[in-house]
């Protein structure tokens, strides 16, 4: 993330976030394409150096095994 961007990039993740919590079964099943830009998009909230941005990204990624797990698909 850019300084520039920052702002947008914060917000952009904290929706991710709430997407994540509340909808993770329905990315689960998107289209391979939609579900690797999303994949992506994660990856590179990763390598962010803002914390708020990285630990959003964490919480989203550890929500994915917890919903495999439980099959709850």
């Amino acid at each position: 993330c850019t300084c520039v961007y920052l702002q947008l990039g914060r917000a952009y993740f904290a929706l991710l976030e709430v997407l994540c919590h509340n909808h993770t079964s329905v990315i689960i099943l998107l289209e391979t394409a939609t579900f690797a830009r999303i994949v992506g998009s994660l990856e590179a909230g990763l390598k962010c150096l803002d914390v708020s941005i990285s630990t959003q990204v964490s919480l989203c990624l550890s929500l994915f095994p917890n919903r495999l797990n439980l099959g709850s698909l």
